[in-house]
């Protein structure tokens, strides 16, 4: 290996390390932010609730703009922003193969796999968390992981890279729970992006799985 490679998959490592660290931080402090508004406000459950949802999903967003502006001067752009589904049949399967034994394991481990979430009552409030938890979260969290971070980590090669950024995903997911199964649908996301060269596939498996949760918490009342 030499020199210039080195320092070019060290630099790698060390700037994706640092885009998760400010993914992490933006994301608290826009919680934080959101929490101070929440207690200042002055309505009802339902607005208050409209409020939490809609704030969460814009705060998603915030906390992922400076992500991706911080990734740029290495990427040069984002990578997989075309909608390139070829290969992706692959990791659509082994989504399906793992949901029911992750979903399973998760619940013996210590934490709520859900991360404690309760859905609104209101009808409005509801739509907002829909967005906020299947649509916002899946598309956001699939340009910062499987774009920025795992774009990265490319000159390390295509299989540290996507180990790479589904350790970090899952690192930010909280409990044993919740990263339990977070880190193999990190893998299968990444996977995916490697195999088709594009977040999409990716995202779109994240909605479905996110939306599955939905349906669950839903259900649950």
């Amino acid at each position: 290996m030499n020199q210039t490679s080195a320092s070019r998959r060290m630099g790698g490592v060390l700037w994706a390390a640092g885009c998760g660290l400010l993914y992490l931080t933006a994301g608290l402090l826009t919680e934080k932010a959101l929490a101070l508004l929440e207690g200042a406000a002055s309505l009802s459950p339902a607005g208050l609730a409209r409020l939490h949802w809609g704030g969460l999903a814009l705060g998603t967003v915030l906390a992922a703009l400076p992500v991706l502006a911080a990734a740029r001067p290495m990427l040069g752009r984002i990578p997989g922003l075309r909608w390139r589904w070829r290969g992706a049949v692959a990791p659509m399967v082994l989504y399906v193969g793992l949901l029911f034994p992750l979903s399973w394991l998760s619940q013996k481990l210590p934490g709520d796999p859900a991360g404690g979430m309760l859905l609104p009552a209101d009808p409005a409030a509801r739509v907002l968390a829909f967005f906020q938890l299947c649509i916002v979260s899946a598309v956001a969290e699939e340009l910062v992981f499987r774009g920025a971070i795992q774009g990265l980590l490319a000159p390390c090669g295509p299989g540290f890279s996507v180990l790479g950024q589904a350790a970090v995903f899952a690192s930010l997911h909280g409990s044993p729970a919740r990263m339990a199964f977070a880190l193999p649908m990190g893998l299968v996301f990444g996977w995916a992006a490697s195999r088709c060269h594009s977040i999409w596939p990716g995202a779109a498996l994240h909605l479905l799985n996110n939306t599955i949760v939905f349906a669950g918490l839903l259900a649950g009342g």
